[in-house]
């Protein structure tokens, strides 16, 4: 996971606040919900797979092929669709 996020993070920045109108990524895990105890953040499906893409104004196309890029290393970019 740590992988995929730097490889997302060179094309769309990783950010702890959603408060931008460009794209960008956040890992709950380890920004917003980072004081909550393991218990509580698995009871609300916060996992250290969690990722949260806020999209933000750019061209969709662009953020598609964005995102695909860095997830064929991951073998992972045939589940997004346009």
């Amino acid at each position: 996971m740590d992988e995929l996020i730097c490889r997302l993070g060179t094309a769309i920045p990783l950010s702890p606040s959603l408060a931008d109108v460009a794209t960008t990524l956040v890992h709950p895990a380890t920004t917003t919900h980072r004081s909550l105890p393991p218990a509580e953040l698995a009871a609300l499906g916060i996992g250290e797979g969690l990722v949260r893409l806020s999209v933000g104004i750019e061209e969709p196309a662009d953020l598609v092929a964005e995102l695909r890029a860095a997830l064929d290393d991951e073998g992972r970019a045939a589940s997004i669709t346009s």
